[in-house]
C-alpha cells in the first residue's frame, strides 16, 4: 500500500482510490487464512453471527471495498489476502514457537 501511496503522491492522482485486496472474504476466512500462514491451531477459530458479537461500533456485514479504480490506474496492483499475509510473515521475521 505504501508503494501505491506514493504513486499517487508522485502521479498527484485526486479523488477517492480504495485500495484492497484483489479478493473479497468473510472475516472468518481471514482468520483462516492467518491461522495457517502462522501455524496457529484453526479450531480455536469459532463461527458465530455478527449479531452475537459484542462491537464498539456497528459493522457491516459486508465491508469490502471496490478498488477497480485503483487496478484500472495504478501500475502498483493490490494483492490476495494469502499473499500480503504471507509477505508480513516474511518481513516480520515470525517464528513458529
Amino acid at each position: 500500500m505504501a508503494r501505491a501511496i506514493r504513486e499517487i503522491y508522485e502521479r498527484e492522482i485526486s479523488g477517492v482510490i480504495h485500495f484492497s485486496s484483489l479478493d473479497k472474504i468473510s472475516r472468518l476466512y481471514f482468520g483462516y487464512i492467518v491461522a495457517d500462514i502462522f501455524g496457529f491451531e484453526k479450531n480455536s477459530i469459532k463461527e458465530t453471527e455478527m449479531k452475537n458479537m459484542r462491537w464498539k461500533a456497528k459493522r457491516p456485514r459486508d465491508s469490502s471495498l471496490n478498488n477497480e479504480k485503483a487496478i484500472k490506474l495504478l501500475n502498483e496492483k493490490p494483492f490476495t489476502v494469502f499473499d500480503e499475509i504471507k509477505s508480513i510473515k516474511l518481513k516480520s521475521g515470525f517464528n513458529e514457537i
